[in-house]
């Protein structure tokens, strides 16, 4: 695309971008110019050379000044190197301080590890001591429960053996009574078999409650209902109409001649 000058309002010359489309027009005057230029540059050989010499030159410069631009970074390579290195170093030192604080505090910790497991053991120790001596005093309590119930039971064993001797004198002592009971009974049914054959007793009168007995021999008595009369024993009933005597010994008293 090509530039084309235009003159605006201010008569200030601008470029604009100048459309391919429309068609160019070249100055043919500036090229015929040109041309008359370069035919004064060759017919003149001398002017050439001191041309060449000066372009000679300045590409000297130009080189000179590239070769400074490109020699100039390496120094603050080498420093960045430097504090690369120097970075390096403290970071090393860094580190190594950061391990040794860390191996100090492990160390720390494990003393502290150490002493707490060495009172844990201590106190387990303790605890172990103590725990055996509650199990002497208690197995030796109960071997004085043992001993005391041991006293106790042979106490009950005499205890028992004393109640059976007791209770063997006791049977005895009942059977003895019993016995003796049978034979006093005995005794005195005979006793008072011989009172009543001697007695005989009869009702000789009766009236409503009362009646009046009399013996053979001429022995006379008066009862009332729970009155006793010997060797008869107590006066159960008297009945008025028949005329007998009821009795405990199970002798009915009636009149003269009839007592069963």
């Amino acid at each position: 695309m090509a530039d084309k000058p235009y003159k605006d309002d201010d008569k200030n010359k601008e470029y604009r971008p100048f459309d391919e489309n429309q068609d160019v027009q070249y100055d043919f005057t500036e090229e015929a110019g040109k041309k008359k230029m370069l035919s004064k540059f060759r017919s003149k050989p001398v002017l050439a050379v001191v041309a060449i010499i000066i372009l000679v030159g300045v590409v000297y410069k130009v080189v000179q000044v590239v070769k400074a631009d490109h020699q100039k970074p390496s120094l603050p390579a080498v420093s960045e190197q430097s504090k690369l290195a120097s970075i390096n170093a403290q970071a090393k030192q860094a580190n190594l301080e950061a391990i040794k604080k860390q191996e100090a505090a492990e160390k720390v910790l494990n003393q502290k590890l150490a002493a707490q497991k060495a009172q844990q053991v201590e106190e387990s120790q303790k605890s172990i001591v103590q725990l055996r001596q509650m199990q002497t005093q208690t197995q030796q309590h109960l071997a004085s429960v043992d001993q005391s119930l041991q006293q106790v039971s042979n106490q009950l064993s005499v205890v028992a053996t004393q109640v059976g001797k007791l209770s063997a004198q006791m049977q005895a002592l009942q059977a003895e009574k019993s016995h003796e009971a049978q034979l006093k009974a005995e005794m005195k049914k005979k006793q008072d078999a011989v009172t009543r054959a001697k007695l005989n007793y009869f009702v000789q009168a009766v009236i409503p409650g009362r009646a009046w007995l009399k013996s053979p021999n001429g022995q006379s008595l008066t009862v009332t209902v729970g009155d006793t009369i010997p060797a008869y024993g107590q006066v159960l009933s008297i009945d008025s109409y028949s005329g007998s005597v009821v009795t405990s010994s199970g002798h009915v008293i009636q009149y003269a001649m009839q007592e069963q």
